[in-house]
This record gives structure tokens, C-alpha cells and sequence, in this order.
């Protein structure tokens, strides 16, 4: 089956292994296993250069994530591997995919430290509004008469604390989810250079410093969840730039200071500045001795003192 283009095991019983005669398909541009009983290490797919969706979340998958996805895939747009038994660190060498629209490595073990060369993700930087259609033109038969088919993908993915199942999903979402893991050290200042991403979680880690002080670069962000760290310091005021921003959760942290005065940041529930113990300040109670700022009066230049 060296013509196949799209495979999509997606949603059966498999178990065992990945079979390793699936890293010869050559012209593979998607391959979807997720929600199945997969175990054992990931084969190589470093044949399948082609390949631009790699979707193999909800399976038991064990090891770490290979360094060959960031050496031979050069084409990946989506790399998928939520809810599997991975551990070790997230390799560096995967900052090499420029196309990476979705990266989604939500709950498994990993550890180590967040990489610092996340804003070598191209499409990531650019802050246009959309992406490219998740589309592929794939060979079939009618009538025993060859004919050219349009096959449209789809992703299952946690956008604004819902999961769901997307559609086409390239057109609209770029997001990074690596929550639910066993990740250290600060949070890179480079993330803040990705003005195209639309939803960044990082929440339920252990991550320590302080929240990104340029991160009201990032224009387009819909979506951000820190919570569940060991974050401290005060929120910064670029927060409060950012006007696409409909989900935010910074609870279960260290933060402190008063959080910046914004239409934006007052909207949020109380939840989600909750449990930061010296966090004040609307829509959490008022800091101690806060007094606001006087208004200026202009009594203009032809008035006497």
C-alpha cells in the first residue's frame, strides 16, 4: 500500500503495538490512531517525511518523544500524544518544525524544563488570523474508474476548557497544551514571541519564576491557563493588552501584588486568581491601604492659579 495517504485507525479496540511496517508508507501525510489500546514505544517514522498529522493521543504509548519528529518530519502541522504514558524531556529538536500549528502533549510524564527555542515555530510567530485547510487530495476508485477524492481531517482537542472534536482544525486554531505533566524550571520569555498562538496551557506542572513580562505580545491569545504552578510575582500589565483573552486561570500559584486595573482582567471570575494567598485587588478584595490615583484636573492656561 505504498500510494496511502491518509490512515485512520481512530476510535476502534487496537491493542498492543504499533506496527513498525507503517513507518515504509512513504506518502503518508496523516495517520490518526487516538482512543485506542496502543502500548510500547512509537516505531520510526522517519521514511514518512510527508507526513503532517501525527494524532496518536488516548493510547498507552510509553518512551519518550522521539527526536526523529524534529529531524525528519519536517512537514508536521499537527503532533498529537495527549493522554499517553511518555516521559523523559521535551526535545529541543522539535523547535526545527516550522509548519507546527498544534502541539499537544497534555497529560502524560514528562519532565525537565520547557525549551527555549518555542518561537522558532514559524506559523506560531505570524500573528495572521488563520491558518492553512487541513485538506488532502487522496486516490480512490468509483466504479472500478480511478478518481481523486477530498478528504478533510479533524482533531480532538481542549480549547477553552472543552474538548471536542474539530473539524478542519488548521483554519482556525494554533494552540500548545502541555498541562498535566511533571515539567520544571521557568517559563521561557521566548513563548512570548509566538503572537499567532491562540491558546497556551501549561497549568498542572511544576513549573517556578514568574509569569512572562512581555506576554502582552501575544495579540491573538483567546485562551491561557497557568494554573497549578509554583508561579510567583505580580501579574504583569501587558496582561492586560490582551483583548482577545476569554479564558484565564491563574489560580494555585504564588502570585502577589495587585492585579492590574483593566476592563479586560476585572471581567474574569474570582476563580481564576483564586488561591494565590497575597493576589488583591478586584475581582478579588482590595489590597491593604490601596487608595486609587487622584484624577488630573487641567484648569487650562488662561485660568489664574
Amino acid at each position: 500500500m505504498t500510494s496511502l495517504a491518509v490512515l485512520n485507525l481512530a476510535y476502534n479496540n487496537f491493542s498492543g503495538e504499533i506496527p513498525h511496517s507503517l513507518g515504509s508508507l512513504t506518502n503518508l501525510k496523516a495517520l490518526y490512531i487516538r482512543q485506542n489500546s496502543f502500548s510500547g514505544m512509537l516505531p520510526s517514522f522517519s521514511q514518512c517525511q510527508q507526513l503532517q498529522i501525527l494524532d496518536l493521543g488516548g493510547n498507552t504509548l510509553t518512551g519518550s518523544v522521539p527526536a526523529w519528529i524534529g529531524t525528519d518530519l519536517l512537514n508536521s502541522r499537527i503532533l498529537s500524544m495527549r493522554f499517553n504514558r511518555l516521559h523523559g524531556s521535551i526535545p529541543s529538536i522539535i523547535c526545527q518544525l516550522q509548519f507546527l500549528q498544534i502541539l499537544d502533549l497534555l497529560t502524560n510524564g514528562l519532565s525537565g524544563k520547557i525549551p527555549h527555542c518555542f518561537n522558532n515555530f514559524t506559523l506560531l510567530y505570524q500573528d495572521n488570523n488563520s491558518g492553512k485547510p487541513m485538506e488532502f487530495i487522496v486516490q480512490g476508485f468509483y466504479r472500478k474508474f480511478p478518481r481523486r477524492y477530498l478528504y478533510i481531517g479533524d482533531l480532538l482537542v481542549q480549547w477553552k476548557n472543552q474538548e471536542a472534536e474539530y473539524k478542519n482544525p488548521l483554519l482556525y486554531l494554533k494552540t500548545i497544551d502541555l498541562s498535566s505533566n511533571e515539567l520544571v524550571g521557568g517559563v521561557p520569555e521566548e513563548i512570548a514571541e509566538m503572537r499567532g498562538l491562540k491558546s497556551l496551557n501549561l497549568s498542572r506542572n511544576d513549573l517556578n519564576g514568574t509569569v512572562v513580562e512581555r506576554i502582552g505580545q501575544m495579540k491573538m491569545l483567546e485562551s491561557l491557563d497557568m494554573s497549578r504552578n509554583q508561579l510567583s510575582g505580580v501579574i504583569p500589565q501587558g496582561l492586560a493588552n490582551l483583548t482577545f483573552l476569554s479564558v484565564l486561570d491563574l489560580s494555585n500559584n504564588h502570585l502577589s501584588g495587585r492585579i492590574p486595573s483593566s476592563t479586560q482582567l476585572q471581567s474574569f471570575d474570582r476563580s481564576s486568581y483564586s488561591d494565590n494567598v497575597q493576589l488583591c485587588g478586584p475581582p478579588l478584595q482590595e489590597c491593604p491601604g490601596y487608595a486609587p490615583p487622584s484624577p488630573l484636573i487641567d484648569y487650562g492656561s488662561n485660568n489664574n492659579p
